[in-house]
């Protein structure tokens, strides 16, 4: 095979219709499966988290853009039970990202799909910046994460 066995297939087997209902459900998280393997990863893999804030939020108004963040960061680490992130709190982990709303866009694409979103100016991961005015820094601060133990209101 000229692709040396690194063919890989897409099916489009979504729909819109579903897609809007489920993001409606108050208990609708937002998050990607999408693999940055290889030389053509999916364009959700550079564009999930943009296309919510800009389009879904922005430009077709789904959510006001306080509930669209709280869905990519409060209420996925809650259900997950990272008992440090999600929130801008004191004693939880510095994960930021700082955007313009208005410039946020999904620009990957199936024919390049490693084009980075646009309007996101500073990232912070655990409190090191990994972004810094649109630019990637030489820093990889992340680390795989598990759920943190429960604490028991009742002290029992």
């Amino acid at each position: 095979m000229s692709e040396d066995f690194k063919a890989s297939i897409v099916v489009f087997g979504g729909n819109e219709e579903n897609v809007r209902t489920i993001m409606k459900d108050s208990r609708h998280m937002v998050g990607s499966d999408g693999i940055l393997h290889g030389d053509r990863p999916h364009p959700r893999a550079y564009g999930t988290f943009a296309r919510f804030l800009g389009y879904y939020s922005r430009d077709e108004e789904m959510f006001p853009l306080e509930g669209a963040v709280h869905r990519m960061t409060g209420r996925p680490a809650k259900r997950l039970g990272l008992h440090d992130r999600g929130l801008i709190k004191e004693g939880y982990k510095a994960d930021l990202v700082l955007f313009d709303h208005e410039k946020v866009a999904d620009r990957s694409t199936f024919d390049s799909p490693r084009l980075p979103a646009s309007g996101f100016e500073f990232v912070w991961i655990n409190g090191i910046p990994t972004l810094e005015k649109g630019a990637r820094s030489n820093f990889i601060p992340g680390k795989g994460i598990r759920k943190t133990a429960l604490i028991n209101p009742g002290g029992k």
